[in-house]
């Protein structure tokens, strides 16, 4: 067996089973209504099984990814101020320390995981590979790097647009719609809207509200028409 399929079989056991558990506590939660969401499951195996066979082409497409998750779980720790309130997420530790524990917990295996399947497939082997077989390793799409630029465009165009989207009026209408619901007492904050045209040309707006305080969080689903 040649180095770069030892290692194209090593980084392919690990998707496969990373995968297969991830699904499984996919359908866990499923069946207990749970809420739950995961990039991996699924595409996780069907690319484990391609680099497992020795796919190179795939390495490429797996090199991306890695590199735009990497990128985004880093660059999301300086934005989600603009998508969590800071008082809000000290409550939600505060409250679910455990929960919250275990979800610190899976994001350093994940960007571990992620961080360990980019050096290994963006070792010399892998490349010197790549090229025997006509692969272009630093083709501008799929590189890396390509991963890394795109992750950071999305992260900025999040950065504009959705302060704008959760803080603008509609948000705030939202939250007037919750505070209605729960009384005083409680900070608001918009996590979800949702936009859509009715027959009377007006617009239907249907968004999940979180209020919280020290002691609760609690999720508020309103619905109103502007």
């Amino acid at each position: 067996m040649n180095d770069h399929e030892a290692i194209l079989k090593k980084v392919g056991r690990a998707l496969i089973v990373v995968g297969l558990i991830d699904i499984a506590f996919m359908l866990y939660c499923i069946t207990n209504e749970i809420s739950y969401s995961s990039s991996f499951n699924i595409f996780a195996v069907i690319a484990g099984i391609f680099l497992y066979r020795g796919g190179l082409q795939t390495a490429k497409i797996v090199n991306f990814f890695s590199a735009f998750f990497l990128t985004g779980m880093g660059g999301f720790i300086f934005i989600f101020p603009l998508f969590i309130p800071p008082d809000l997420l000290l409550t939600q530790i505060r409250l679910n320390p455990l929960n919250s524990a275990g979800y610190f917990l899976f994001s350093i295996i994940v960007f571990l995981l992620l961080s360990w399947i980019l050096k290994s497939l963006t070792s010399q082997v892998i490349y010197d590979a790549m090229l025997k077989r006509n692969i272009n390793p630093k083709s501008f799409l799929f590189r890396p790097r390509s991963g890394v630029i795109c992750s950071l465009i999305l992260l900025a165009t999040l950065a504009v647009t959705m302060p704008l989207f959760l803080k603008g009026e509609t948000a705030q209408i939202a939250k007037t719609e919750a505070q209605k619901q729960v009384g005083m007492g409680y900070k608001f904050s918009v996590s979800t809207i949702n936009i859509s045209s009715n027959h009377k040309g007006r617009t239907n707006v249907h968004a999940v509200v979180t209020a919280y305080n020290r002691d609760e969080i609690i999720k508020i689903a309103v619905q109103f028409e502007k």
